[in-house]
């Protein structure tokens, strides 16, 4: 089964009224009209957790081609307003220059659970690297011992320096 999906389309090719309008709707994107400020906030959310990382507001004036800095600005706090009254599981800040969608703090024990990564396996010849460094490093202290270097004193303890 073939799913079709409309593009992303800020603005409409109808009412625009031509000139640069027609142009930018012709392509499937153009200015956004009051009808797409609506969806502004919704767009950017869409925005923020497809990058995945802080998008500085230029970058999203820019990928969405209409709205300007303040509008998108505007619906950016719009977002983190509602994200935060509605107690949604995700809050909308601004960090390292840029707008990014981040878990509330109070919800990190269970982010952390989630996320806990186990040791990686170790492959065939990792282990048999392990192994034979634990080997060496053992008989390093039975020289040790048995020349009279290591920590307990005697000797000068220059085989363990090496």
């Amino acid at each position: 089964m073939v799913m079709e999906t409309a593009p992303l389309v800020i603005g409409s090719e109808y009412g625009n009224g031509g000139g640069e309008h027609a142009a930018a709707s012709a392509n499937g994107y153009g200015p956004a009209s009051a009808d797409d400020l609506g969806r502004l906030p919704a767009l950017l959310e869409s925005l923020l957790f497809a990058a995945g990382r802080p998008v500085p507001i230029a970058q999203l004036v820019e990928a969405l081609e209409g709205p300007g800095r303040a509008e998108v600005l505007r619906a950016l706090e719009q977002l983190a307003a509602t994200c935060e009254r509605e107690g949604r599981g995700l809050r909308v800040v601004q960090v390292a220059g840029g707008w990014q969608l981040r878990t509330p703090a109070e919800h990190a024990p269970w982010v952390r659970r989630l996320l806990r990564e186990r040791p990686p396996r170790l492959s065939r010849p990792m282990l048999e690297t392990v192994a034979v460094a634990t080997e060496r490093v053992r008989d390093l202290g039975r020289i040790e011992q048995w020349s009279g270097g290591g920590e307990d004193g005697h000797g000068d303890g220059t085989l363990g320096d090496r």
